[in-house]
């Protein structure tokens, strides 16, 4: 209802081009006395195409009405001039060859729909997948690659230590041999 609200307010400060010139408000007025609770025909403004909607409000002043889609619960702020009988409606809908879907031929149309934006999520998620693993796989190879060089850098650091520590070992022999004969 607060977005109800909000659109109505919305409407009542944008300047309307109804009430530009007396003459066009004149010939704008609704040719329906519509009252809360009645039922109507009603474009829904996300696709353009025409439904069985209810009326839950209207307001006078700025000429609008708060209706509710039946079957949908999607709920719109309206022109008045914007709504049709619900015969005249479905008179229209027929016209254009369109049929006035059942409920359950709605309901069939919702679980397609449904259906179908499961598949399209479930393969968005698998390309996520892909491309993490891709990225894993990537990030293996390169600390691999650095690893393997570390490696090769300790193992000869290693070898330099030992040979150090041989060296040292040989120095310290020869340093307690040349004191040995010192001393003998």
């Amino acid at each position: 209802m607060e977005v109800i609200e909000l659109t109505k307010d919305l409407l009542s400060t944008q300047p309307s081009e109804t009430l530009a010139s007396s003459d066009s408000f004149a010939s704008a007025q609704p040719t329906h006395s519509w009252k809360v609770g009645d039922k109507c025909m009603a474009v829904w403004s996300e696709d353009g195409q025409c439904y069985e909607a209810e009326i839950e409000e209207i307001d006078e002043e700025n000429g609008t009405a708060a209706i509710t889609f039946a079957g949908y619960g999607n709920a719109e702020v309206t022109p008045l001039l914007n709504l049709k009988p619900v015969e005249e409606g479905r008179k229209a809908k027929e016209d254009s060859g369109n049929k006035p879907m059942s409920k359950k031929e709605m309901i069939a149309q919702q679980r397609e729909y449904k259906k179908k934006k499961a598949l399209k999520k479930a393969q968005r998620i698998k390309e996520l997948e892909q491309e993490r693993e891709d990225q894993k796989v990537k990030w293996q190879q390169f600390n691999n690659r650095a690893y393997s060089k570390n490696k090769k850098g300790q193992d000869h650091k290693a070898q330099e230590g030992l040979k150090a520590q041989s060296l040292n070992v040989s120095i310290q022999c020869s340093v307690s041999k040349l004191e040995k004969k010192r001393e003998g």
